[in-house]
């Protein structure tokens, strides 16, 4: 069985990405690029609430289900492919129940 190109491990990413163009002037620069990759049903054991990285609550990294995607009583693993699923009328290519989060 070939392993998808998809099938990433949770955890953290580092890369960059390219923008470049010729015109009306030739322009191009890179910017790094930083991913965390996440099972959202994983979010409890992974943000245990400790002062730098929590769940619901103030701290350096701080994930709110708020600020997410609506609405907030439904689950983000449930929330992410159904929504995947409406906007695009396909089965979504990553597992259910991961997504990834990308800061520059």
């Amino acid at each position: 069985m070939i392993a998808s190109p998809l099938a990433l491990e949770p955890g953290l990413y580092e890369g960059w990405v390219r923008h470049r163009r010729q015109t009306p002037r030739p322009h191009a620069f890179r910017v790094p690029l930083f991913m965390a990759y996440l099972d959202l049903a994983d979010l409890p054991r992974l943000l245990p609430g400790r002062f730098v990285w929590t769940l619901e609550r103030g701290g350096l990294v701080s994930f709110h289900r708020r600020d997410c995607l609506p609405p907030v009583n439904v689950p983000l693993e449930t929330a992410v492919p159904s929504r995947v699923v409406k906007l695009t009328e396909a089965e979504p290519a990553l597992p259910p129940a991961r997504t990834t989060v990308a800061t520059a």
